[in-house]
């Protein structure tokens, strides 16, 4: 199987709008569970061809070990270089995407023509003046915690502009599929913040190792 693939004369890609946004470090073994009834992972991000697209599970989750395991021994730099790679999107049908061909032979960029879950890096901060925790902020100091599932709540038609509930499209019981398992599977991440122990909203999954993780300990924030 591969992606449709199209001209820049049929683009037609959609423009989405109030996306759900969750946080989450999870094991490899984990995720293997998580993605086991997710019928295609599909790199974006890069230029590929359409065989390239897809990404058999299995590859995936090798990533996301060396990932895991860079983070465990304190190889953050290692960690890091593999976040790129992790970018994909998930969808139980091929014709929510497409590929855009670009000017070099058989090489395009993945689109989307309706709306899937992505999966992409996710990062927080912690700032020590006002003592806040705050997801996707970049910086030196930022902590890499896992992925972050997104998925927008409205989309609209490329051409006639309409908006559209995207409950209305396959992939949002992918997504609710998804975010049921987050919500079942993992908790709240706590932290001890100017001694009291705070509630986030990132996830975290079965991690014996997490008080460990060596960007928490450069930056002394305390897992509660």
């Amino acid at each position: 199987m591969t992606l449709p693939v199209r001209t820049k004369e049929r683009d037609r890609p959609i423009a989405a709008t109030k996306f759900i946004k969750i946080p989450f470090l999870i094991s490899p073994d984990e995720l293997k569970e998580m993605l086991k009834n997710v019928p295609f992972l599909i790199r974006c991000g890069s230029v590929i061809t359409a065989q390239e697209a897809i990404i058999p599970t299995e590859d995936y989750l090798q990533l996301y070990q060396k990932y895991v395991d860079a983070l465990q021994q304190g190889q953050v730099d290692e960690a890091l270089q593999l976040l790129p790679k992790l970018t994909i999107y998930l969808t139980s049908n091929l014709d929510a995407l497409y590929l855009l061909k670009t000017k070099e032979p058989n090489l395009g960029i993945v689109r989307l023509c309706q709306p899937a879950p992505l999966f992409k890096p996710h990062h927080f901060s912690y700032s020590t003046v006002d003592h806040k925790i705050r997801s996707q902020v970049f910086g030196p100091d930022a902590i890499s915690w896992g992925l972050m599932l997104s998925f927008p709540q409205l989309v609209s038609d490329p051409e006639t502009k309409e908006i559209f509930k995207s409950s209305d499209y396959p992939n949002n019981e992918l997504f609710q599929t998804l975010q049921r398992w987050i919500r079942h599977k993992t908790k709240p991440t706590p932290f001890q913040i100017q001694g009291q122990r705070v509630i986030t909203p990132i996830r975290m999954g079965n991690l014996p190792w997490i008080k460990q993780h060596p960007q928490l300990k450069r930056l002394g924030l305390e897992l509660g």
